[in-house]
């Protein structure tokens, strides 16, 4: 699952099954009426705007979290270091 995905489950919007693009649905009415189809291209844009925003949001969420585990990791040497250096003057 595309993070997209992700955060258009939770904003509970329901994807095409094949393109995992967000589903405008549309009726036989709704093509006629051209204040429709513009509210519908409307909803679409900020659907795809919103995606990208999430999209943006999470890579960096990502990072940082990345980042945080490579911090951690860090500090766990350093621990492990001193622990034994601790030992060793003992």
């Amino acid at each position: 699952m595309r993070p997209n995905q992700f955060f258009l489950k939770l904003l509970k919007i329901p994807l095409d099954s094949k393109q995992h693009y967000p589903v405008v649905q549309t009726t036989k009415e709704s093509l006629k009426n051209p204040a429709c189809v513009m509210d519908q291209s409307k909803q679409f844009q900020e659907l795809k705007n919103q995606t990208g925003f999430l999209n943006d949001s999470l890579v960096k969420l990502t990072s940082k979290v990345d980042s945080i585990a490579t911090h951690t990791k860090m500090l766990e040497t350093q621990i492990s270091q001193v622990a034994q250096q601790v030992s060793t003057s003992s």
